[in-house]
This record gives structure tokens, C-alpha cells and sequence, in this order.
């Protein structure tokens, strides 16, 4: 019993690794009086190491599913911010364009009234340079007509003196 004991003791030493533990088995080895005793008291204290360690891996293994849980609420809580900063973006971009583009609406509209304007005063012009061809031509007109009546006076007045 006690060899299969120390057996047992040294398969579970070198599941747990640690080199105290494989010490305690090699001193056991020797012969002893309260063999069987020593055996069963490392064997329970094996076991406590091994329930031990099975705790901490359990705990080891809660904390990693946690911190994944915790990891894939902030993801979704980035890809919310994201999705709120793209649209907080868009929503910006969107204004500035409407603005951009009132802006030129606005431009043009100017653009329009003062060509109107321009407009205007060139027919205001065309008007005035009408008129002032109509003002010449009477003015030549009525010059012509006194120099007719005189070259007719003159001419009726040579015509008479003869």
C-alpha cells in the first residue's frame, strides 16, 4: 500500500510542478516507521494544493470571462461613440454645405441685380446717346435748313440785283 501511495504522491507532484512538493516525495521514499501516515498526511496536503490551484484556475477562468464581457461593453460602447461622432459629423458637414451654398445663392442673387443695374444704365445710355443722335441730327437739320433759306435769300437777292 505504501509504495502505491508514493506512486500516487509522485504523479500528483508532478501534475502540481512545484520542486518542494517532489522533495517531500523523494524523502518519503526512504523507509519509515509511520510511512503510511506520512504518506496520507502529504497526500491530503497534495490535495488541498491541487483544490487550491483547481480554485484559482476557476477563479482565473470567471475573471477572464468578465474581462471579455467588460471588453465587449466597451467595443460596443466605442462603436456607439464612433457611430455618434459620425453622425455628429455628418450633420456638421451637411450644415456647412446648406451654409455654402445659401452663401453662393446669395452671391448670385447679387450678382444678378447688380448686372440689372448695369443692364439699366447701359439702356439708360443707349436712351441718352438716341436722344442726343436725334438732338444732332435736328440740330444739323435746322442748320441746313437756315443755311438753305440764306443761300436762297442770297440767291433771290443776286437774282433781283441783276
Amino acid at each position: 500500500g505504501a509504495f502505491q501511495s508514493i506512486s500516487t504522491l509522485r504523479h500528483c507532484a508532478a501534475n502540481v510542478g512545484t520542486n518542494k512538493d517532489i522533495k517531500v516525495v523523494h524523502a518519503l521514499s526512504k523507509p519509515s516507521v509511520n510511512m503510511e501516515v506520512k504518506v496520507n498526511a502529504h497526500v491530503r496536503r497534495l490535495q488541498r494544493i491541487m483544490l487550491s490551484q483547481q480554485q484559482d484556475y476557476e477563479k482565473a477562468k470567471a475573471d477572464l470571462y468578465w474581462s471579455k464581457m467588460e471588453h465587449r461593453a466597451n467595443l460596443a460602447t466605442a462603436k456607439a461613440k464612433c457611430e455618434d461622432n459620425v453622425k455628429a459629423v455628418k450633420k456638421a458637414c451637411a450644415e456647412s454645405i446648406k451654409a455654402a451654398l445659401r452663401d453662393a445663392d446669395d452671391r448670385v442673387a447679387d450678382a444678378k441685380i447688380k448686372l440689372k443695374k448695369r443692364e439699366e444704365k447701359v439702356e439708360g445710355v443707349e436712351k441718352l446717346m438716341h436722344k442726343f443722335r436725334q438732338e444732332a441730327k435736328k440740330e444739323a437739320q435746322e442748320r441746313a435748313n437756315i443755311e438753305i433759306r440764306k443761300a436762297e435769300q442770297e440767291a433771290k437777292a443776286a437774282i433781283a440785283a441783276m
